[in-house]
């Protein structure tokens, strides 16, 4: 279960700093992943990076999923 005051109260918190609807949120978790892989140094190992990598893609796939826009259900509207 979502705990939605916790949720408003994560955007709020972006929306200081960052555009915070799920894409920008999604788009800034990429930014991070490849801000990781970017920094490491040459001694690591994808296995070293992998978890991390691997949680922010789950991140980002939940945070633009997280709120879907609602389909149109009147054909005379479209």
């Amino acid at each position: 279960m979502i705990n939605l005051k916790e949720y408003e109260s994560l955007v709020h918190q972006c929306q200081q700093f960052m555009d915070a609807d799920n894409e920008s949120m999604f788009v800034m978790t990429q930014i991070i992943a490849d801000q990781l892989v970017d920094s490491a140094k040459d001694s690591t190992k994808m296995e070293e990076l992998r978890p991390q990598l691997k949680f922010l893609r789950e991140l980002g796939f939940f945070f633009r999923g997280l709120v879907s826009p609602v389909p149109n259900s009147n054909p005379d509207q479209e």
